[in-house]
């Protein structure tokens, strides 16, 4: 093992912790106000049977359920942090992990859940309202087990969103983050016997920084003998050095470019 991934060692594997803290914080956080908004839902009807203000109490309690985490996910953000990928064991490689704006639509289906729940005691609910109250459940479900996920592997990437695309490295041309578009990631694809396609990737709801994951996925389209180390920590810690270093250089190089004059 190398001197620079023995001193990045540690380092890295202190980020990867903060990183993996902060997502299961962010879904506790989801997971606990929407369950405490259930369970006042529920409370409510059985108390109240079919009184008109349930509906009014059960509404309300989904506003507090959202705002609650708004204000709960601002606290345990990233900012200030590294948002980085993090190694994955099935399959071996990098991926992404699920950020705020993905745990604020698990906490709007639980909150959707509680309204449809309000129309009435549990007893004399609809088909209808029952059905859609349990389908915002298992909707919240899914989001939790099934995010979004990018996941850089040593035979290509895997784009998960409501099914998963595999994009081998071989049929991978390019990547780039489009100017002022930090929530897009687009790579164009050209697999043998199709019309070469751009696959767009929205990153609004992974905890990541758009420009390291390209970093990522350019460096090993263009070092292939590198893709065999996706996975490991060290290996990690090299790439975030990497970029981190060309980020300083590009900092330094605009900031000794002398101010250009007017011309009168």
């Amino acid at each position: 093992m190398s001197s620079t991934a023995v001193s990045a060692a540690p380092a890295i594997d202190e980020l990867l912790a903060d990183t993996a803290l902060r997502a299961r914080w962010l879904r506790a956080a989801a997971w606990s106000l929407g369950g405490v908004g259930l369970l006042v839902t529920i409370s409510a009807g059985a108390i109240g049977g079919d009184a008109m203000w349930r509906p009014a109490v059960s509404t309300f309690t989904a506003i507090v359920v959202v705002v609650g985490y708004l204000v709960a996910a601002r606290r345990l953000w990233r900012k200030g942090a590294q948002a980085l990928l993090v190694p994955s064991g099935l399959p071996l490689g990098f991926t992404t992990v699920a950020g705020p704006r993905q745990h604020v639509m698990t906490t709007v289906a639980l909150a959707a859940s509680g309204v449809m729940l309000g129309q009435g005691a549990p007893a004399r609910l609809g088909t209808l309202s029952l059905g859609v109250a349990l389908a915002f459940l298992l909707l919240a479900v899914l989001l939790t087990l099934r995010p979004v996920r990018i996941t850089i592997t040593p035979v290509g990437l895997l784009v998960r969103r409501i099914r998963t695309r595999s994009v081998p490295w071989t049929h991978l041309t390019s990547v780039q983050v489009p100017a002022g578009v930090n929530d897009l990631l687009s790579m164009a694809v050209d697999r043998p016997g199709r019309m070469p396609v751009t696959l767009r990737i929205g990153l609004r709801v992974v905890d990541v920084d758009p420009a390291f994951l390209a970093h990522l996925v350019r460096h090993y389209l263009d070092v292939p003998e590198d893709r065999t180390a996706i996975g490991a920590p060290a290996e990690l810690a090299r790439r975030r050095a990497e970029f981190l270093a060309a980020e300083n250089a590009e900092d330094a190089g605009a900031a000794a470019v002398p101010p250009q004059r007017e011309r009168r």
